[in-house]
């Protein structure tokens, strides 16, 4: 006989219950420190060198 009183979860039921875990999870954990300020700025690091073509940097001339 089969107990009808339990429910197997199919596929979909556990994902909803995974995300609802996940979610509460993520609500309690706290929040990571955030930086402030401006971000740094990227310099192109050509070492004072001008751009060659990639054929002339291979030696095809």
């Amino acid at each position: 006989m089969t107990d009808t009183t339990t429910t197997e979860l199919s596929g979909v039921d556990l994902a909803r219950v995974a995300l609802l875990n996940a979610r509460a999870a993520a609500k309690s954990r706290p929040e990571p420190m955030r930086r402030t300020g401006a971000s740094p700025t990227r310099r192109a690091r050509t070492g004072d060198r001008d751009p060659q073509p990639f054929g002339t940097a291979i030696g095809i001339p």
